[in-house]
This record gives C-alpha cells, sequence and structure tokens, in this order.
C-alpha cells in the first residue's frame, strides 16, 4: 500500500534532476514494471539523476516521522511508520545501485533483492515498534 507513493517520490526525484538541467520528463502511470520516469532533451548526468531517485524515495518514506509529535497514540500511525520507514530502507540501497551499476538495479536478481530487503526492514520495523514493555515475573503471585 505504501510502496506506490513512496515509488512516486522516487521518479519524482528523477524528474526534478531532469528538468533542472532543461530537459522535458514524464512519470508514467504504474504497470507491472514498476513506474518510469522519462527523461527527454537533456544532457543530463546520468549518475545525478539516478542518484536522486533513490535520495527521494528515502525522503518520500521519512515524511511521516514528521508527524511523530502528533500521532504517536493513534494505534494506526505505529503500522504506517514501520511501512514507510521499511520502503525508506529499501531505497538506500537503490540510491547507491541504480548510478553505480545500472544493469545490477534494473535485472531481475536486483528486484528480488531489493524487496527481499524492503520485507525484512518492514518487518523489523513492526517487531520493534510491537513490542510491549516487559513485564516482571512475580513468582509468589501467580
Amino acid at each position: 500500500m505504501f510502496v506506490l507513493p513512496i515509488s512516486y517520490f522516487h521518479e519524482i526525484g528523477h524528474k526534478v534532476i531532469c528538468e533542472a538541467h532543461g530537459g522535458e520528463s514524464r512519470i508514467g502511470p504504474p504497470t507491472n514494471t514498476g513506474i518510469n520516469a522519462i527523461c527527454i532533451g537533456s544532457e543530463v548526468d546520468l549518475l545525478l539523476m539516478r542518484f536522486f531517485g533513490g535520495f527521494f524515495g528515502i525522503i518520500g518514506g521519512m515524511i511521516p516521522l514528521a508527524f511523530y509529535k502528533w500521532y504517536k497514540h493513534n494505534p494506526h500511525y505505529l503500522g504506517i511508520l514501520a511501512a514507510t520507514l521499511g520502503v525508506s530502507v529499501a531505497e538506500l540501497p537503490k540510491a547507491v545501485l541504480e548510478p553505480l551499476n545500472y544493469d545490477f538495479y534494473a535485472s531481475d536478481l536486483g528486484g528480488q533483492i531489493f524487496l527481499i530487503v524492503n520485507v525484512v526492514a518492514i518487518a523489523g520495523f513492526f517487531i520493534l515498534f510491537g513490542r510491549e514493555k516487559a513485564v516482571p515475573l512475580t513468582w509468589g503471585n501467580a
């Protein structure tokens, strides 16, 4: 549910760099291969443009942290926070691998690894945020 909006943040990162270098860009609708940003008519630095996709994805995943003060007691907030932070963690290797090794990033194996990182990160945040304080055992009152 939260992967799609953060994927748009990722593509907006590409779009910002493309248009900052005088190009025209379009973000396509989601398909079975994901969402794509197309840059036309720009002499943009590909390393920079590829990096900023993951960078914007990380930022997009951290947006719910800005509302922690107001929503920390909402029972659904920690679930939303766990999911978006998990996706944000999965954007970190994308920010590194997309500019440095695009062939791996775009490969099926790369997609599977990103998916595994995503699932493990989300599960980890759910476990972290779902823990309750330990209740001390009282042997005499059981």
